[in-house]
């Protein structure tokens, strides 16, 4: 398991409270199916000003992203840190970063314990940052990462837009989980919440 921190930030995150953790490929970027390529990062429609309003409304932003891709030898680490870093760019045409991206770089049959949805990055990022459960967001399109928000004890949302948008919603309600269309509509909702 592994950390990335933006490269603007050369220390680690300070302590917070309230995240918004979000998986990256199908939420924040484009999924193109082991995307290694800076050049082809494109941020999907309306996250820029969903991840402003979220950073206003007091959420700290910290990506969690299963990289299977390289341990499959699809793609380098080095070519992941390209990506993340081109992320950061787009981002930063919007006045927002986040704080820390952690990242699994194994195959499925590696029987790791930082694969979503077990929890072994969350427990590798409570070492650099302090957050509350109770105040706290897992965003994901896929299954594992709803899953992996219940193991943390975060309230939990599947998005419709990325890879899966014919998903089980009896699932998803069944594991206590809340659905919606696109990030967009995950901040709306918890920022009318939030007050």
């Amino acid at each position: 398991m592994s950390l990335y921190f933006p490269k603007q930030k050369n220390v680690p995150a300070l302590a917070t409270t309230a995240v918004l953790f979000l998986d990256r490929d199908g939420v924040i970027i484009k999924d193109c199916n082991y995307i290694s390529d800076p050049d082809s990062v494109e941020l999907l429609p309306g996250v820029g000003d969903a991840l402003v309003r979220a950073v206003k409304a007091g959420f700290k932003l910290v990506i969690i992203s299963n990289q299977s891709g390289i341990g499959r030898g699809y793609f380098s680490e080095d070519d992941f840190l390209k990506v993340q870093l081109r992320l950061d760019e787009l981002l930063a045409e919007y006045g927002v970063a986040v704080e820390v991206a952690a990242y699994c770089p194994h195959a499925p049959d590696d029987n790791c314990n930082c694969r979503k949805p077990m929890t072994g990055l969350v427990d590798e990022l409570s070492e650099v940052l302090t957050w509350s459960p109770e105040q706290s967001i897992m965003v994901g399109d896929k299954i594992s990462d709803v899953e992996l928000g219940i193991n943390m004890g975060v309230e939990s949302w599947f998005i419709f837009q990325g890879c899966n948008s014919e998903p089980d919603t009896n699932l998803i309600a069944k594991l206590g989980a809340h659905s919606a269309i696109d990030l967009s509509a995950v901040v709306a909702e918890i920022v009318s919440q939030e007050g």
